[in-house]
Order: structure tokens, then C-alpha cells, then sequence
């Protein structure tokens, strides 16, 4: 106690001030840690996102690809004959922008998303052998099925990687919602793909009729998820889709093959079928294209808005500190 009494006013002050002063340094180290790796976060979001629309691209182009090979093997080689070369074209111009875009753009700082990356890439590496079996016809469905759908899955998940790197809750609820709406379209694909052949062949053959259920069940199950976590905004597109004529006709559709599975003789042409699913997949593919545009636009936004609460908190903090000394 007389130490203290022996020491002049201002040591009283620096000891008194002191301990507070510290705890107000580390506290605004620790805050301004946080708001950084906020910034750092949306950051990530657009830079994974605007790959997205690049793998989203090529895995649409790739889905046609996928439905027509099916109703190409189905109907013996009858159907889809020419509309399969001019579709395989533009999956490889989709690949060509794609590739163009992962040569200028390093993944480093993503390895999650560095490895699906390279999955994909050496998957589509079979791609000109794929498509020569399928032109001869000397492939079995299965292994087609299981090429397309396992590339499309590695290009597909980047925005669930996405999420790893979201350090905002609101971004992180609208990766998932739209992961699930990614996840909901491609069974779409699979879909059409599996009717393809079944349409085609005029029966189901094989195992393909409980798939064909399966799938079904799965795209609504994906699409509720995405409803349970999507905004206003999506939620209202997704209303909006669910009364369109695309998806009445699809339903039809599904009706004629459910109603005939055991027995065959849909009456149906396989390019009718794939041209009303197409359609469906079209309309699913805008309301993607408008989640995604959003996400990189409130990526860039939150991220503007979290730098300038960084460099606010900065100044306050920085004036609180240099204030205290000075006193």
C-alpha cells in the first residue's frame, strides 16, 4: 500500500488504466481477426460461385449429352442420331470455356475444391472413348449412366465446399439451399436420361423402372430442401416453376410410365419425351442461373459492407487506444 502512495500521479493512472487498456487491445485485436476473416469469406464465396456457373455450364451441356446416349442406345440408334453430334459439339465448346477459365485461375487456396477439380478433369479425359462406344453401341446403359453422373457429381460440388469457407450465416443458408437446387436438377437429368432409353425401347428394361422411381422421390426430396432454405426471393421462383406448363407436362409424362411399367407399350416417342423434360430443365436452369447471379452479388456486397465495418472499427478503435495513452 505505501508503494502505491509512493508513486507519482501519473504511474497511479498507468497502473489503474493499464489492465484496461489491455483487455481493450486484445478484445479489438480479436474483433477485428473476426471481421477480417469475414471479408476473406465472401471473398471465397465469389470466387467459388462464379466457378460454379463455369461447372454448372458443362455438367448442363453434359446432362443432354447423358439423356440422348440413353435414347440413342434404347432405340437402337433410331433416335438421336444427328442431335447427338450437334449436342456433343457443344459440350466441348462448355469444356473448352471451362478449361480456358481453370488455366487462369489457380484453386490452391481451395483444396477440397483443387481435388474434385481434378476428378472431373481426369474422368472427362474418357470422354472421347464414352461417346465411341455409344456410337457403336457396344456399351451397356449402366456404365453410360455412371460415367455422366459421376463427372457431373465432382462439377456439382463446389458450393457444398463453398459453405467450408462461409463465415456468414445467411451466405452459408443460401450455398445450401442452392447446392440442393444443383442436387434436385441433376436427378432432373438422370431422369430424362432413364425415360430416354426406357421410352425408346419402348419398355423398361432391367432395373430401370425402380430407378426411375427412385430418382423421382430424390428431386423432391433435393427441391424441399432447397424451399426450406432458400430466401423470398427463391422461394417465390420456385412457386412460380411448380405452376408452369413444363412441369404439367412432365407429370404426364410420368404418369404414362408408372401406369405401364410392367407391360411396356408407352406410345410414346423418345425425342417427345426428352424435348418436354428439356423443357422442364430449361426452366430449372434459369431459376439456377438467378441464384447463383444473386449469390455473387451479395457475396460482393457483403463483402464491401464488411470492409467498411472493418476499417470503422479500425478507426474507433485505433482513436479509443491512442486517447487513453494520451490522457
Amino acid at each position: 500500500m505505501s508503494l502505491i502512495k509512493s508513486l507519482s500521479i501519473r504511474a497511479k493512472l498507468l497502473l489503474l488504466i493499464g489492465p484496461l487498456l489491455a483487455a481493450l487491445v486484445v478484445t479489438d485485436v480479436r474483433l477485428l481477426q473476426s471481421m477480417s476473416a469475414r471479408i476473406t469469406s465472401f471473398s471465397h464465396i465469389e470466387v467459388l460461385v462464379t466457378l460454379t456457373q463455369l461447372n454448372s455450364n458443362l455438367a448442363h451441356e453434359m446432362q443432354k449429352e447423358r439423356g440422348m446416349s440413353a435414347g440413342y442406345l434404347g432405340s437402337g440408334g433410331k433416335s438421336f442420331a444427328q442431335a447427338i453430334i450437334k449436342q456433343r459439339q457443344l459440350v466441348d465448346t462448355r469444356r473448352g470455356e471451362w478449361e480456358a477459365y481453370l488455366r487462369e485461375h489457380s484453386l490452391v487456396d481451395y483444396p477440397g475444391v483443387q481435388q474434385e477439380i481434378a476428378a472431373a478433369e481426369e474422368r472427362l479425359e474418357r470422354l472421347t472413348s464414352v461417346r465411341k462406344s455409344v456410337t457403336d453401341q457396344t456399351v451397356e446403359l449402366g456404365e453410360v449412366l455412371k460415367f455422366y453422373t459421376g463427372t457431373i457429381a465432382h462439377l456439382l460440388s463446389v458450393p457444398a465446399q463453398a459453405a467450408h469457407y462461409s463465415e456468414d450465416a445467411k451466405a452459408t443458408l443460401s450455398l445450401s439451399a442452392y447446392y440442393s437446387f444443383l442436387q434436385g436438377k441433376e436427378r432432373a437429368g438422370i431422369e430424362r436420361a432413364v425415360l430416354s432409353n426406357a421410352f425408346g425401347a419402348d419398355q423398361f428394361n432391367g432395373a430401370l423402372y425402380p430407378r426411375f422411381v427412385r430418382l423421382v422421390s430424390e428431386q423432391e426430396s433435393h427441391f424441399r430442401e432447397f424451399a426450406a432454405f432458400t430466401d423470398d426471393a427463391g422461394a417465390a421462383l420456385w412457386e412460380r416453376f411448380n405452376a408452369t406448363e413444363e412441369v404439367a407436362a412432365v407429370e404426364q409424362y410420368r404418369r404414362i410410365a408408372d401406369s405401364k411399367s410392367t407391360t411396356g407399350g408407352f406410345g410414346v416417342k423418345a425425342p417427345d419425351w426428352f424435348a418436354a423434360s428439356t423443357a422442364r430443365i430449361n426452366k430449372l436452369k434459369e431459376i439456377e442461373d438467378t441464384l447463383s447471379s444473386a449469390l455473387i452479388s451479395n457475396a460482393k456486397t457483403g463483402g464491401v459492407l464488411a470492409q467498411s465495418e472493418f476499417f470503422g472499427m479500425l478507426t474507433i478503435a485505433i482513436s479509443v487506444i491512442a486517447a487513453s495513452i494520451l490522457l
